[in-house]
């Protein structure tokens, strides 16, 4: 099928690689470095993601990279050297800084091809939220939409994307600087979970705090019935821990019984400041809180 425009998406989205290989959409993969090494978000192929979580688990402590330069590159300019549009809708900006270069690479690339339109797109999400926009944008470049017009519509929907989770050890958010290291050992010895979400400017807000995993669960379940919109699909995006997913699904079902659940694992380069056992569940909502 020929499109209007070229679109490019991150690893961090967590979309199969059958999908961005059906559908045309560039792969841009981040990293995560370990012992200096970069592995590169590729469907396992530098390292399966379970060895990753399983290093993690181990009390590895990787660090992560923003997505390739030279990849970003590629993308714009083999778009200008077809003379298509192109887009590329990212990771939030305020969680990474691959927004930045892109736009950085987009002010060179679009004087080297003034008669092709560059844009990026700031998602303002993670994970499977950005994932919920960047298929949303494929539907309609798949009925025939414009990179303008599509641009227009993720801009309209994009703060209805909600994202509630919950994390299992605190020692990841401490290190990623979102947690002081007392509150970490506290909360760790009298079993707090903490409840986050990410607000209008793209970043991990805390939310409140539960005793136990299940109570952490029960508020994930009860925020989805409170926020979620007609659309009642409901991506459950889980840290190398399914079995806990379908526990979330079925406490979830209880609330909102017409839902229509999906399970996500996330990637790597986010589980490293998250850490293995993160819950989350991201739905299109009546707003963003």
């Amino acid at each position: 099928m020929e499109y209007r425009f070229t679109m490019m998406v991150d690893s961090t989205a967590s979309l199969p690689e059958e999908w961005h290989k059906g559908k045309d959409v560039f792969y841009l993969p981040h990293a995560t470095v370990i012992d200096g090494k970069e592995i590169w978000d590729n469907f396992g192929k530098d390292m399966p993601e379970a060895e990753i979580y399983a290093y993690i688990r181990a009390g590895g402590m990787p660090s992560t990279a923003q997505g390739s330069q030279e990849e970003i590159y590629r993308f714009f300019e083999e778009s200008g050297q077809k003379g298509l549009d192109a887009l590329y809708i990212g990771f939030s900006s305020g969680l990474t800084g691959t927004y930045g270069t892109a736009m950085t690479i987009i002010s060179e690339l679009s004087e080297k091809y003034p008669a092709c339109k560059f844009m990026c797109f700031d998602s303002l999400s993670a994970s499977s939220g950005h994932a919920l926009l960047a298929i949303y944008a494929q539907e309609m470049r798949e009925n025939g939409a414009g990179i303008d017009e599509v641009v227009a519509a993720l801009t309209e929907r994009r703060l209805n994307v909600c994202h509630f989770f919950t994390v299992d050890d605190l020692n990841h958010l401490y290190r990623g600087g979102r947690l002081s290291k007392t509150a970490a050992v506290v909360g760790t010895l009298v079993g707090i979970k903490p409840v986050l979400y990410v607000n209008e400017q793209g970043r991990l807000v805390p939310l409140g705090k539960k005793r136990g995993r299940r109570a952490a669960m029960e508020e994930l379940a009860r925020l989805t019935a409170e926020y979620i919109a007609d659309e009642r699909a409901v991506y459950i995006m889980h840290g190398d821990c399914l079995d806990e997913a379908k526990q979330l699904a079925e406490i979830l079902r209880a609330q909102v019984p017409d839902a229509h659940i999906e399970y996500t694992m996330i990637s790597p380069t986010i589980a490293v400041h998250a850490g293995p056992g993160t819950l989350a569940v991201v739905f299109w909502g009546k707003k963003r809180l």
